[in-house]
């Protein structure tokens, strides 16, 4: 009886083990699984992007030549391929368009998402024409507009300056963030968030994803930091995930990467409360992972029923990035 419960003791002791730790060999093997799917997801032209629908081509290549860019080599064959591809796809600016057939134009977010990927490959001088460029392209109000020739209703979206001002920071551009901050921090919602729109993806972790490293690096104001980070905190949902669905849309996006979103904001903080989100975060991400080594990504919410984009690209490169970080610090609930 004595060594019965001894063992029911340790059993129980190791469950609660897994449940409040990230264990390194989970995290790796769940990270390589990952990793060899987005490696097989490579077309012969090296581009990488949904089989179904091409629709966000460039956008997608870059992402995930990124999320590989994280463990594997400049050398890695899969990256090289893809950026020798995403280099035949610039415009004569040096800008990128999201897919092949607005090639002649661009979308500010995908060409800054592009020029971070150079950064990490290449010398900062490199991409010097690019960066002024886009520095004369700031509106009066802060803002930059998306450029993206398929988006006409709504272009200054707080998202695009923040894609602009993460690029500028990684580089070590010399710019006056004042106004674009101003601008970014009068577009968020008194709750915290900068709303949700179906151009972006659908949900809040869209914008929140680039503009939250933002308000946390800006040293001068942190109110609205924390307001954001109180609004990813209090919406996580008790599985770990999060999952924002207007039933108005029949497409929308999952939660695995409406997770991703979140969880990409939370990986820096050393709160106990981010800390715990995110571990609860990441054991939903790893219980949810699909037998091919990728994750749902849901559709993109375009308004239309008949039109189906899926997004499981986007949603593993996401996760991917985040298990590949978790290896590297002992998370504890």
């Amino acid at each position: 009886m004595v060594l019965r419960l001894l063992l029911l003791g340790l059993l129980s002791g190791w469950t609660l083990c897994a449940k409040g730790q990230l264990r390194q060999t989970e995290l790796s093997e769940s990270a390589d699984r990952a990793a060899v799917f987005l490696k097989n997801a490579q077309f012969p032209s090296g581009a990488i992007s949904d089989s179904t629908n091409a629709l966000f081509d460039t956008w997608e290549t870059i992402l995930v030549a990124d999320a590989l860019l994280d463990h594997f080599p400049k050398s890695d064959s899969t990256i090289q391929r893809a950026v020798s591809w995403l280099v035949q796809q610039t415009n004569e600016q040096g800008l990128i368009c999201h897919n092949t057939r607005c090639k002649s134009a661009y979308c500010l977010e995908t060409s800054s998402a592009y020029l971070q990927l150079l950064l990490r490959l290449n010398d900062a001088e490199k991409i010097q024409p690019q960066l002024e460029r886009i520095a004369r392209m700031q509106e009066s109000n802060g803002s930059w507009k998306i450029g993206n020739p398929d988006v006409y209703e709504h272009t200054d979206f707080p998202s695009v300056t923040a894609f602009v001002l993460n690029l500028f920071r990684s580089a070590n551009y010399p710019s006056d963030p004042a106004d674009a901050l101003d601008f970014i921090r009068s577009r968020q919602l008194e709750d915290g968030s900068f709303g949700q729109t179906w151009e972006y993806y659908g949900c809040s972790g869209y914008a929140l994803w680039q503009c939250f490293p933002i308000l946390r690096a800006d040293s001068s104001e942190n109110e609205s930091w924390q307001k954001a980070r109180d609004f990813i905190l209090s919406t996580q949902l008790s599985d770990g995930s999060w999952y924002e669905i207007d039933s108005s849309r029949v497409n929308t996006t999952s939660a695995q990467l409406q997770t991703a979103f979140m969880l990409h904001c939370l990986l820096h903080e050393t709160d106990s409360a981010s800390r715990k989100a995110f571990v609860k975060g990441v054991r939903f991400l790893l219980d949810s992972q699909l037998a091919n080594g990728s994750w749902d990504g849901g559709l993109f919410p375009i308004p239309n029923a008949r039109y189906k984009k899926r997004e499981y690209l986007v949603a593993t490169a996401l996760i991917y990035q985040l298990l590949v970080a978790s290896q590297q610090t002992q998370w504890h609930e």
